[in-house]
């Protein structure tokens, strides 16, 4: 298995049959070889949406026509290491049509599907010298969808596995890479590493002059009192939302540049928390990133020396986790806003000048919403968990009383039903955040509340009321927290219970004393 990692584009490449253009500079690389011999190079870029590769064939010096020169390229789309049908993919062009691009789904090794389309690719034969060789030679330019190749780049470190099968008449070789790439299984294929951004992880102009955001959240959609707000479609989607669980503040990029220029290579995070929020003071954490080394991402561990500092990274290095300057495991910290400054070191200990000063606040809550099924009543008369309860007739409810209530106000949304059969939903009741944005970010939900509940036909049925709270780690949302109480409901003239007399011990009948 090889490993190579992509670069950023911040332009969309043309697929056009070109590898000599800009490009294609700076793409990452893998060399494909085997038994000695050198086929070429593998060149790979991604934006937020395509990843592009070149197949450049430097091997493959005849110009050969019709259908004997081709490629496959394999990727594992669950990333589990084994060929799993239906969901791997195999892409190829299509025959007698060099510049369509296909897709065939794995049904085992060496098995597939038929070639169908694949929605967004584009694909490019070219025959030419390139920055790989000055003899003329094969080459492939492709476009796939990060979507279909199961890439997520919200992912700390987005990858995918692949494998290649190369193939020419003139001269004539089949080669495939890793050579056991699609006879026995996944197992070996290489690692792409995805990049998330050239410059930085958030859009131009919407980071925080030194303290960018909070993992995939810029500071500039993180109000004054430390509430993120996002808008569709971006990848990390929240309203008034609190931030809970370890947190990833991300420096600045072009700020990071221009301090390590300046001569900064330590710093300190200095923060206030909701006790007194004018006294700030070091906060000291440690955390591990990637490093990639020009082979391959490398674990490396960080924490402050005994001055509270920080090693501040090349910002021109590549790591999983870009800029980050303090991971921040918020478990025990008080509910309420907590603001944070950067100051920057010289390698000696010199305070090295900001451009602008800056105080990135963010609100705390890690404390989990109250659930539960507070009372079912049929007729005003309490059913207890695992009752057998018979409906008066086809209109007769249930009265459900049920809690889903966080006291700090941050809830996100609420549903109750019905649970019965094979995991059908009746809902009960339900109400989410965005029908209660004022004032923002303080609804607490509803306690004791009471609905009705008419239970579509007969079975055994979970009551379940289910919470999450308004909170994010910049990434992604919470857990939903449930409870639960499981009765039997019969409705009039159901066929589905009888009542049966309970059987003596073992099936035998009691004696007769």
């Amino acid at each position: 298995m090889a490993t190579l990692r992509s670069t950023w584009t911040a332009t969309p490449i043309t697929v056009e049959g070109n590898l000599g253009t800009a490009e294609w500079a700076g793409a990452g690389t893998m060399l494909i070889a085997g038994g000695g011999v050198n086929y070429g190079t593998v060149m790979m870029k991604n934006d937020a949406n395509f990843l592009y590769i070149a197949l450049d064939i430097t091997r493959d010096q005849g110009n050969s026509t019709g259908d004997g020169d081709y490629f496959w390229l394999m990727v594992d789309v669950d990333r589990n290491r084994a060929i799993t049908p239906h969901t791997d993919v195999n892409f190829g062009g299509y025959p007698g049509s060099p510049n369509s691009i296909g897709k065939q789904y794995f049904l085992g090794p060496a098995t597939w599907t038929g070639l169908s389309a694949s929605p967004g690719a584009q694909l490019h034969v070219g025959f030419g010298a390139t920055p790989n060789a000055a003899t003329a030679h094969r080459f492939w330019e492709l476009r796939l969808s990060l979507t279909e190749l199961g890439a997520n780049l919200a992912e700390a470190l987005p990858y995918i596995y692949f494998g290649l099968r190369l193939a020419s008449s003139t001269p004539s070789f089949t080669f495939n890479s890793p050579d056991n790439a699609y006879t026995t299984g996944f197992g070996h294929l290489h690692q792409a590493f995805l990049a998330r951004s050239a410059d930085s992880v958030y859009a131009p102009g919407t980071a925080g002059a030194v303290i960018g955001g909070v993992g995939l959240i810029p500071a500039s959609q993180i109000s004054a009192d430390g509430f993120a707000t996002t808008a569709a479609p971006y990848m990390v989607q929240v309203k008034d939302a609190a931030f809970f669980g370890t947190l990833n503040l991300i420096g600045n990029h072009q700020t990071m540049q221009s301090l390590w220029q300046d001569g900064a290579r330590k710093y300190r995070i200095l923060h206030a928390d909701p006790s007194a929020p004018t006294s700030f003071t070091p906060i000291r954490q440690a955390w591990a990133n990637y490093h990639w080394n020009g082979t391959t991402y490398v674990l490396e561990n960080f924490g402050p020396n005994a001055s509270d500092m920080y090693p501040l990274t090349n910002p021109n290095q590549a790591y999983s986790i870009m800029d980050v300057l303090l991971q921040w495991q918020t478990i025990g910290a008080p509910v309420g806003a907590h603001k944070f400054q950067a100051v920057f070191f010289s390698a000696a200990d010199v305070p090295v000048a900001l451009p602008v000063s800056q105080t990135l606040t963010v609100a705390i809550d890690n404390n989990q919403p109250a659930v539960n099924i507070d009372s079912i009543k049929h007729g005003g008369v309490e059913v207890q968990a695992c009752d057998i309860v018979t409906m008066a007739n086809a209109t007769d409810t249930l009265s459900v009383t049920y809690t889903a209530h966080d006291p700090e106000g941050h809830l996100a949304g609420y549903s109750v039903a019905g649970i019965y059969g094979t995991g059908v939903s009746a809902p009960i009741g339900s109400d989410v955040y965005a029908a209660h944005l004022s004032p923002p970010h303080t609804w607490a939900g509803v306690s004791a509340h009471a609905s009705a509940f008419n239970p579509p036909t007969s079975c055994a049925y979970e009551f379940r009321v289910s919470a999450s709270q308004n909170v994010t780690n910049g990434y992604s949302g919470p857990s939903v927290v449930s409870a639960s109480r499981y009765v039997t409901i019969i409705k009039p003239g159901s066929p589905k219970f009888t009542v049966v007399a309970k059987p003596t011990l073992f099936g035998i009948p009691k004696p007769t004393p």
